[in-house]
């Protein structure tokens, strides 16, 4: 190949490099936050990418270096996206453990007011560190996105499943039967209105310590949802691995936990999200 075309060739390939990294930056910063990422890193717009090829080289056949630079953009898009599932599974390993670490205290309290008030170290740990908490993060949908929270189930599985095995290994023992054995033989529609309230209460509790970063708002809402026995998913978890009780009826409330967690943290978000539609209409 002549000189002069192979470097009319780099220049176009490099054309379309600065177009690739600058698309990739866009989608990036548009779209950490969930999984649209994919969405918008497929959604070509091939009209507006030729225009711009052509701005840069005459040629009308480029569609061999487009493939290659776009094939390119997208490895390193999913990379991206990958690395911040796993931080967010890391981050939610982390805090499944400090749920595991509040639910210890509050088996091992006699008093149950005593109980709920110290188990609520474990949202507060979430909440100033940062730590992803599926019941904290599920009202926040939009946000973060399906692939998002099903890793952070994942991790927060893992992290009380490692504090209870761990629990286990020393020479304290807690009455953990006497709080599965309800759960297991509750029904189904039971479990899901008791998720509700639990959810209701875990997005006033986080959504209000981001709007007043007052620890009060944390720990209130907690109480209350223990002392009215309520069903925490995440807690859930915690406290089935530390009774090894885990079978179908686990299973089974783990899942309509998860399922009600989230209807009542979208209950209110949805409700929050209309009445500021209207107060911005009113104005």
């Amino acid at each position: 190949m002549p000189i002069a075309a192979q470097q009319r060739g780099m220049t176009l390939e490099n054309s379309l490099t600065l177009i690739m990294w600058n698309d990739v930056l866009k989608n990036l910063f548009c779209s950490l936050c969930g999984d649209c990422i994919f969405f918008r890193v497929f959604q070509l717009n091939l009209e507006d990418t030729f225009a711009r090829c052509e701005k840069y080289s005459g040629k009308r056949d480029i569609s061999r270096l487009f493939i290659r630079i776009f094939a390119r953009r997208k490895i390193i898009i999913m990379a991206l996206q990958l690395k911040k599932l796993y931080n967010t599974f890391v981050l939610s390993v982390l805090a499944g453990m400090m749920i595991g670490f509040g639910g210890t205290i509050y088996l091992m309290c006699s008093n149950k007011i005593v109980g709920a008030t110290l188990f609520s170290f474990g949202l507060l740990t979430i909440v100033c560190q940062g730590f992803a908490l599926y019941t904290g993060r599920v009202g926040y949908f939009r946000q973060y996105g399906v692939a998002s929270l099903a890793t952070t189930i994942l991790g927060n599985l893992v992290g009380t499943t490692l504090v209870a095995k761990a629990f286990l290994l020393t020479r304290h023992s807690v009455d953990v039967a006497s709080v599965v054995a309800p759960k297991l033989a509750d029904s189904s529609w039971s479990i899901f209105l008791l998720s509700v309230g639990c959810g209701v209460m875990m997005y006033l509790a986080v959504d209000s310590y981001r709007k007043s970063r007052s620890w009060l708002f944390v720990i209130l809402p907690i109480v209350i949802f223990i002392l009215c026995g309520f069903e925490h998913s995440i807690a859930n978890m915690f406290y089935l691995s530390l009774a090894e009780a885990w079978g179908w009826d686990a299973v089974r409330i783990t899942l309509i936990a998860i399922v009600g967690n989230g209807v009542g943290s979208w209950i209110i978000n949805s409700a929050n999200f209309l009445l500021k539609e209207q107060g911005d209409e009113q104005q």
